[in-house]
């Protein structure tokens, strides 16, 4: 009997150690990250964000004026990185430092040596300004900032979309054409080696995308119909989906649709830009923006109707530039600051902001003056 007993028994550890072994090799098979999902319609809520809980320092960048150089236009992008921005207009590219002091042209538009067509995927990157000239184009343009030397890259890759510069690489975004699906584009990830990277056969390109870095330097690629990737050691893995109600297989239908666009991925939160675009009744189009906030646990979804610093409401703003992943710029005109300084009888005089702003316009601040950025470095 206590043969039969101390036999079974046998069996039963064997069997629990086998289990264990097996739930063991499960768990590790299992996904690291779960996909966070939320539908779009769902996203209804008014927030205001108050930047220090987002930001680890703000400040204000006065752009100094430059005979030729106006930027009372809207500017097509800025980016920086801790010592450098370069401004990007229809019709020159320009050289800044952080308090805001001119330091050079570095290109003007046209089709000569240092000139420029387009500029696509523009970034600094170890004091160098690197851009695609043309969205297709195979040449990535490197501009050192510090020797204003011009030098050429060839991507390789013929369908150039995106590109973003890591450590010790860069990583491509090729649109290839599928003869699948009727010929719909497809996403090709590249590296520096040309090797392609695995991912979904179904990931096809869709306006509005975009490359990016998080806040621990994971590199990111988000689409305009509410996908967004993580790019991880050759593999691509969907991490969070805004479902949209309709996604248009062409941004030239009749019906009306959304394209998303994301402004930072942190891991405790997403910033987007949203793009609804709707028929009006005389039969054109009519463009709704929205900047949404997405907490990690999507208990907190909402459109952010105002930002505030330390108790002050920013003032109203022409336009938020993110291209950088570190930084979230404000560019505010001349004239809209001197419009919030009107009521600065109401406002906190000895608060940072307000004392940024009355130092500015105690300088002789004009309506005709280049913008302020106000620029905020994310926390990590």
């Amino acid at each position: 009997m206590c043969k039969n007993i101390n036999c079974l028994l046998i069996v039963i550890i064997f069997l629990n150690i086998a289990c264990s072994q097996e739930k063991s090799r499960e768990d590790e098979k299992a996904p690291v990250t779960k996909v966070k999902e939320i539908q779009y319609e769902n996203i209804k809520d008014t927030l205001t964000i108050y930047l220090e809980t987002i930001l680890d320092t703000i400040y204000c960048a006065p752009l100094e004026q430059y005979k030729g150089f106006s930027l009372n236009e809207k500017t097509l992008d800025i980016v920086l990185d801790d010592e450098n921005i370069v401004v990007a207009t229809m019709v020159d590219v320009h050289h800044f430092n952080h308090s805001g002091k001119h330091i050079k042209k570095l290109l003007d538009r046209g089709r000569g040596p240092n000139e420029f067509l387009s500029i696509g995927s523009p970034q600094i990157y170890n004091g160098c300004f690197y851009y695609a000239d043309g969205r297709n184009s195979e040449n990535i343009i490197k501009i050192d900032l510090d020797k204003k030397v011009v030098s050429k890259m060839k991507s390789n890759v013929n369908d150039l979309d995106q590109f973003l510069v890591l450590k010790d690489s860069m990583i491509y975004i090729s649109r290839s054409i599928s003869v699948e699906k009727g010929g719909n584009k497809k996403i090709v990830f590249l590296n520096n080696q040309d090797t392609v990277f695995n991912h979904d056969k179904t990931l096809t390109w869709f306006h509005g995308g975009k490359l990016f870095f998080d806040n621990k330097g994971a590199v990111f690629y988000s689409r305009g119909d509410g996908d967004i990737w993580e790019i991880n050691n050759g593999q691509v893995e969907l991490t969070w989906q805004i479902k949209l109600n309709y996604v248009p297989e062409s941004i030239f239908e009749k019906k009306p649709y959304t394209i998303l666009e994301t402004i930072k991925c942190h891991e405790d939160y997403l910033l987007l830009l949203s793009r609804d675009f709707y028929k009006t009744n005389k039969g054109g189009w009519r463009t709704n923006l929205r900047l949404l906030y997405l907490s990690k646990d999507l208990q907190n979804a909402g459109e952010v109707v105002q930002f505030k610093y330390k108790g002050e409401k920013i003032p109203n703003y022409r336009t938020i530039h993110y291209k950088s992943s570190n930084y979230l710029l404000f560019e505010v005109s001349a004239f809209q600051l001197l419009d919030y300084m009107k009521n600065c009888d109401t406002l906190n005089v000895n608060s940072y902001l307000i004392k940024s702003f009355s130092k500015i316009c105690q300088n002789g601040l004009t309506e005709n003056d280049n913008p302020i950025l106000l620029i905020g470095k994310y926390k990590k």
